[in-house]
């Protein structure tokens, strides 16, 4: 729960974590993500979070 809720709520961290996903396309991968990025971040954050939870058993 406060995974999601610091994740979701501060920006600046949002934006570092989908900045350093983002970091590591290939040239082709950042195309398609460039086509729909808007989804492409929410579906990033949702991984993370996921991760980070499963992270924390």
């Amino acid at each position: 729960m406060f995974i999601e809720q610091s994740v979701q709520k501060d920006s600046v961290l949002k934006n570092i974590f989908i900045g350093m996903t983002i970091g590591m396309f290939t040239l082709e991968e950042l195309d398609v993500y460039q086509s729909d990025s808007k989804v492409f971040n929410k579906r990033i954050i949702s991984m993370l979070i996921e991760r980070l939870k499963s992270q924390m058993n």
